[in-house]
C-alpha cells in the first residue's frame, strides 16, 4: 500500500503528536514533579537546620547561664539558699529605694527533685522607677531566681506610687558538686561519659 505525500504528513505529524505526549507524560511531568518535591524537601530540610541551630545556640547560651548560677550561687542547704533570697531580694529593695512591706517564705518546696525549688513571696511599694528595676534585679539575678507571678496597681490614683505582688522561687542543689552539667546525659548502658 503506498501512501500519498498527504496521508505520509498526516502519519508524521500524527506520530510526532503521539511521541510529545509520551515524552509529556512519561518524562517532563514527572521530572517536573521530581523538581518541585525536591525544592519543597531543599525548604523543609533548610527549616530544620535553621531551628536546629537555634536550639543549638540556645542550648549553648543555657550552658553558660547554668554553669554561672553554679558557680555564683548554687547553694547546697535548703537554708543558704533561703538566706541567699531574703537578703538579696532586702538588698535590692533597699538599692531601688522601694519600701517591703511583706517577704515572705512559703512552705509549698517541693523536695522531690534532683533540683528542689523554694517558693516565696513578697510585697512593696514604690515609684515606677523603683519598681521597674527592682523587678529587673530579679529578673537578672546571678543565682536560680524565678518569677511565678507579678501584680503590680496603683496605691494612689494620680501619684507615681505603685505597689507590687511578687512571687517567686529560687533552686538549691542537695548534694553539692554531684549536678551533672547542663546538657549532659549519662547513658551507661550505651557507654558514654560526659565531657
Amino acid at each position: 500500500m503506498v501512501f500519498n505525500k498527504r496521508e505520509r504528513i498526516v502519519f508524521v505529524l500524527a506520530g510526532a503528536a503521539l511521541a510529545l505526549v509520551l515524552l509529556v507524560s512519561y518524562v517532563l511531568v514527572p521530572l517536573w514533579d521530581a523538581r518541585n518535591e525536591a525544592k519543597a524537601r531543599k525548604a523543609k530540610l533548610a527549616d530544620e537546620v535553621s531551628t536546629a541551630n537555634l536550639l543549638l545556640q540556645t542550648s549553648l547560651q543555657m550552658e553558660a547561664k547554668w554553669r554561672e548560677m553554679v558557680i555564683n550561687g548554687m547553694k547546697n542547704q535548703r537554708e543558704e539558699a533561703d538566706f541567699q533570697v531574703l537578703s538579696a531580694v532586702d538588698g535590692w529593695s533597699k538599692a531601688e529605694v522601694m519600701k517591703l512591706s511583706a517577704m515572705i517564705r512559703q512552705d509549698r518546696s517541693a523536695s522531690d527533685s534532683a533540683l528542689p525549688e523554694r517558693y516565696f513571696h513578697a510585697a512593696g511599694e514604690g515609684n515606677m522607677k523603683a519598681v521597674a528595676g527592682f523587678i529587673w534585679r530579679l529578673e537578672t539575678a546571678k543565682f536560680p531566681l524565678r518569677i511565678q507571678s507579678l501584680q503590680i496597681g496603683s496605691a494612689k490614683p494620680g501619684v507615681d506610687s505603685l505597689t507590687v505582688q511578687i512571687d517567686f522561687s529560687t533552686l538549691y542543689a542537695p548534694g553539692g558538686g554531684q549536678l551533672p552539667p547542663a546538657g549532659g546525659v549519662k547513658t551507661a548502658s550505651a557507654g558514654g561519659q560526659d565531657k
